[in-house]
């Protein structure tokens, strides 16, 4: 039978050749028969002709190579009369020879729907048409053509993938246009469903295993399936045109059976729960986390393969903002005239809450003159007060710096849009300088910051900025987040998104223990650095790419709260942690409302360089945070100082702003791709105050004059009607001891609840109010029993 069907598609494709040679060639060239038949197509079709030329070519093709021949010619001759009327209504509407058939149909949708919608009615039955004649799936077309688009964007598989799909089986195969589409290279991850739009940032690793977003339903699995080596496997639901069996195909190409296999259903399903599509590795080697694996003996690990947000999507458009610089630069001149002196406004540098004027004095005209009429400055222009800067280094120029009368709000999406690609994992969106000039940092090499101000002045929002910028340029593959949050209300907000280690840690016993548990992820990572010969987290994640280390964040929203549960116990694990974590990859964002030296202790400001103050309320404060004074000066709502490690002086700046509605998003937007691995939680054991207390009573000695100094301040306490009394000076003078001495005696009447913390220059408070508490704190840390005891040196 197959030659039979040989002979017919040569004479097939010799009839079509002679129709074609009739329609172009001259009417001698063909004789009578030419003439007629060419007069006939013409009758019909008009301008058309050609086409059934060609449809006949393709017939005959059919015929020829034996592709699937009834199906296709039925398809083929059915739909073909169909498409030629509606081609010919087309030519006819556009004015040419539709022919017989087609100016028929023409006029008749003209008069019953009209011009346009004889139009609309034409190219939607043309498509259609075009669709059943071919079996092109558009829904796979468009998908084709974006995965060819992204694929520029992913690496190149390799000779080995398990995802390089085999060549054609036979001449069947080849001309079966969804095989060929399918062909193409895919995405290596499903878009998941989400209403926001997908980022144009990519993430992947490793390229040639495929994955499957868990939100997507099993149709559209199925849609999405590749061909494997072993044979195309023909399930698209959606494509009746191909959606015949196997025992159609096997009864008109018996010998190519061997060469085409289906997959088992069962199989198919193992596939989608697991998550991975085992028919694109077999039987290659297939790399998953570093190890190479022969599909079909080991199952292939399930690794999620991240994508960046959208920052146009997530965060809103900055808004403009109104000026009148202009008129405050010709104020600033006249009064500066008015008493005498020349100057003339030569630059206006216009920041979020500061503007500053840049003046050039007339010849003669001293600087010290310009200095002296601040205040005069500030009444003339209605503003709370003027700083000059005299004068402005490397310039000829003094600057006088103008709060704003109304602080310009700085969104963070311009500040991160201005973040180059390709930054390191770390690099934060802070806000703009006086200048307007956007203010990054990078915790790689800051290591530590330390944030600080008072109630209101924009701690919370600095820190919510931080954590957006970092969950916009780095995955959960490449940073965890350890967040504290004894307030319960700052940070709770990101509890679910992957990047976290632990959910958001909000009891202060847990949040100690967590600080310990951290150290000894440091410690674990030092012996791994060890035996690995290396230094530091970049050079072992260059030297072993299979097994990267992600880089860790540790943020505690208000370390005054976690410095009442155990002080002495967190103080030494943020001075550990700060000192030698940087090498791991571990950093610390600390922020705290309360800028004392009790809570921001020496040590862990030491170990802390790089700093930013908020407004506070003195001076007492700013030296506290850092080491000068300027934030008191500070108008609140953003306005901050920025001290980097390597800057000599601080940076003012107005912090960025992120709203409540931009984080919702961007939580959401990462809790639609996974959730947090619970396998990387770390069991936490709390550590409380008196579990402190203990061990520190245990390890240390304690001064054998506390129960007197205790009853020496209760005493005074009584005598004066004052809780107020509690000072290291009348300790000293007591007991004839030295500073040293009457400190740490200080500090462990505090451990011990004798006295409140430490308020600056104020004397201490005297918690006890009777020599009954006093006994019971003696019964509870035992007391000296003698007078040797207690004087004996």
């Amino acid at each position: 039978m197959r030659w039979n069907l040989e002979v017919a598609g040569i004479v097939a494709l010799g009839f079509a050749l002679l129709l074609g040679v009739a329609l172009v060639a001259p009417p001698r060239a063909t004789g009578v028969v030419g003439g007629a038949t060419t007069s006939v197509l013409h009758l019909l079709f008009g301008a058309a002709a050609g086409l059934f030329v060609v449809l006949v070519a393709l017939l005959a093709a059919i015929v020829f190579l034996e592709i699937n021949v009834p199906r296709m010619i039925v398809r083929l001759g059915g739909a073909a009369c169909a498409y030629f009327i509606i081609v010919d209504a087309l030519l006819a509407s556009a004015g040419f020879d539709g022919g017989w058939l087609g100016s028929a149909l023409s006029r008749g949708l003209h008069a019953l729907v009209g011009d346009a919608g004889a139009w609309i009615v034409l190219l939607v039955a043309a498509l259609a048409i075009t669709v059943a004649i071919t079996g092109i799936s558009l829904k796979k077309v468009i998908g084709w053509a974006i995965a060819q688009a992204s694929a520029l964007r992913v690496e190149p598989r390799s000779e080995n993938s398990a995802s390089k799909t085999a060549g054609p089986k036979s001449l069947r195969e080849a001309f079966h246009l969804p095989v060929l589409l399918s062909r193409a290279p895919a995405v290596a991850v499903a878009a998941p469903a989400s209403e926001i739009p997908l980022p144009t940032h990519t993430v992947v690793d490793p390229p040639p295993v495929r994955f499957y977003d868990e939100d997507l339903d099993d149709d559209e699995i199925e849609d999405e399936d590749e061909d494997g080596e072993d044979g195309y496997d023909d399930e698209d639901d959606d494509d009746e045109a191909f959606d015949e069996d196997e025992d159609e195909d096997a009864e008109y190409d018996d010998e190519d059976d061997e060469d085409i296999t289906d997959e088992p259903e069962d199989d198919a399903e193992d596939d989608l729960e697991s998550g991975v599509d085992d028919r694109l590795a077999a039987p290659a080697l297939v790399a998953v986390n570093g190890a190479r694996r022969v599909s079909g003996e080991y199952e292939p690990a399930r690794r999620i393969v991240y994508r960046l947000p959208d920052i146009t999507t997530i965060f809103d458009p900055p808004q403009a903002q109104k000026t009148d610089d202009a008129s405050r630069a010709h104020v600033l001149e006249d009064t500066l005239a008015s008493f005498g002196v020349g100057a003339k406004v030569t630059h206006i540098e216009r920041g979020p809450s500061i503007t500053r004027y840049e003046l050039k004095p007339e010849r003669g005209v001293k600087i010290s003159r310009i200095s002296s009429l601040a205040d005069d400055l500030a009444l003339a222009l209605a503003a709370t007060s003027v700083r000059i800067e005299a004068p402005i280094p490397g310039k000829s120029a003094v600057g006088i710096e103008v709060p704003n009368a109304t602080v310009s709000i700085v969104a963070v999406r311009e500040i991160l849009e201005r973040i180059p690609q390709g930054v390191p994992p770390l690099s934060m969106a802070l806000g703009k300088d006086i200048t307007g000039k956007p203010v990054f940092g990078d915790l790689g090499k800051m290591p530590h910051l330390l944030v600080a101000g008072a109630t209101g002045a924009g701690k919370s929002v600095c820190l919510n900025c931080i954590i957006a910028s970092l969950l916009v340029t780095a995955t959960p593959d490449q940073l965890e987040l350890l967040m504290i949050d004894p307030k319960r209300v700052e940070l709770t907000v990101y509890n679910g998104i992957p990047h976290l280690k632990n959910d958001v840690i909000t009891d202060p016993s847990m949040a100690a223990g967590a600080l310990a548990m951290i150290t000894r992820e440091m410690d674990m990572r030092y012996e791994r650095f060890a035996k690995a010969g290396v230094r530091k987290i970049e050079e072992y994640n260059a030297k072993y790419p299979d097994e990267k280390l992600p880089y860790i964040v540790v943020i505690i929203d208000e370390l005054a709260d976690l410095m009442l549960v155990a002080p002495a116990k967190v103080e030494m694990l943020i001075m550990r942690l700060a000192q030698l974590a940087r090498a791991t990859g571990i950093h610390l964002v600390v922020a705290t409302q309360r800028p004392s030296v009790d809570v921001i202790t020496g040590l862990i400001k030491a170990n802390i360089p790089s700093r930013i103050a908020f407004a506070v309320s003195s001076q007492v404060d700013s030296r506290t945070i850092l080491d000068m004074g300027g934030a008191e000066r500070l108008l609140g709502r953003g306005d901050m100082l920025y001290l980097p490690i390597d800057a000599p002086k601080p940076i003012r700046a107005q912090g960025a702003l992120v709203t409540g509605a931009e984080i919702e998003r961007l939580v959401e937007f990462w809790k639609r791709q996974a959730k947090p691995d619970q396998s990387k939680a770390m069991e936490i054991v709390p550590i409380r105050e008196d579990d402190e207390r203990a061990a520190g009573g245990a390890e240390r000695k304690v001064d054998e004059l506390w129960y007197e100094a205790a009853k020496f301040l209760l005493d005074s306490r009584v005598a004066k009607g004052d809780a107020g009394v509690g000072s290291t000076a009348a300790l000293q003078a007591r007991f004839s001891i030295g500073h040293p001495r009457a400190v740490r005696l200080m500090k462990q009447l505090e451990e011990f609840g004798i006295v409140g913390p430490n308020e600056g220059t104020k004397p201490r408070v005297v918690v006890i109010e009777s020599p009954a508490d006093l006994e019971r704190i003696a019964e509870r840390f035992g007391r000296p029993t003698t007078q040797a005891d207690l004087f004996g040196g």
